[in-house]
């Protein structure tokens, strides 16, 4: 799933979806890459596994490659 901020066009009811998740023991992963870990805790809403790219916001600049994967 990718996260509200990520799409502009359209709002995801996180809630909703990690409760359809929940009943059919599926896995959840967000990409929070938009948002970054500053302004979105997933885990508060249930996500099992938050993913993102620290080169566009936690580094600041292209010329490091980063990403984390938190579970």
């Amino acid at each position: 799933m990718s996260h509200r901020a990520h799409s502009p066009s359209g709002i995801i009811d996180v809630n909703k979806l990690v409760s359809i998740c929940s009943r059919s023991n599926l896995f959840t992963i967000v990409d929070n890459t938009w948002a970054t870990p500053l302004y979105f805790k997933p885990f508060k809403f249930g996500i099992d596994m938050s993913v993102h790219a620290g080169t566009k916001y936690i580094v600041g600049h292209f010329r490091c490659i980063h990403g984390g994967c938190d579970l």
